[in-house]
């Protein structure tokens, strides 16, 4: 098993932070995730209603209802150049998901350039990209 050290922003670490904490109670069922509660709403809506989707107004309340969960905030899980916190988010799973691909890819000096997750992590946001140190047993 690797060790690492991870370099990054007061910003990046209180992220990093939330997100494992809105992960693990994902996991222990403290909090459904609103794009997999309103997924299924739509999927079950379907299904009890002859293929008919959910009208607009029931949809919008699911989304109010899904953003009372999270404290009616946005964490930034809207994608690239949503909002601040979003590039953070995609900065850091960019490095994250690059030093995964270093770690299990035998032969670094072949790269396989038809996965994502080969290329280099490019800079999205204001925040420097997190650095990965792998320190040796």
């Amino acid at each position: 098993m690797a060790n690492y050290i991870i370099t990054a922003t007061c910003k990046q670490v209180e992220l990093l932070a939330l997100a494992c904490n809105q992960a693990m109670r994902i996991h222990i069922g403290q909090l459904a995730d609103p794009l997999t509660v309103q997924l299924n709403f739509e999927i079950g809506y379907l299904r009890h209603h002859d293929g008919e989707p959910a009208p607009m107004e029931v949809q919008e309340k699911l989304e109010e209802l899904s953003k009372l969960c999270w404290h009616g905030k946005s964490y930034g899980f809207y994608g690239m150049n949503y909002d601040e916190k979003s590039n953070i988010w995609w900065d850091m799973y960019q490095v994250f998901r690059y030093q995964i691909w270093k770690d299990s890819n035998i032969d670094a000096s072949s790269r396989d350039m038809t996965t994502v997750a080969s290329h280099e992590p490019m800079l999205t946001g204001k925040e420097p990209l997190i650095l990965i140190e792998d320190v040796k047993n």
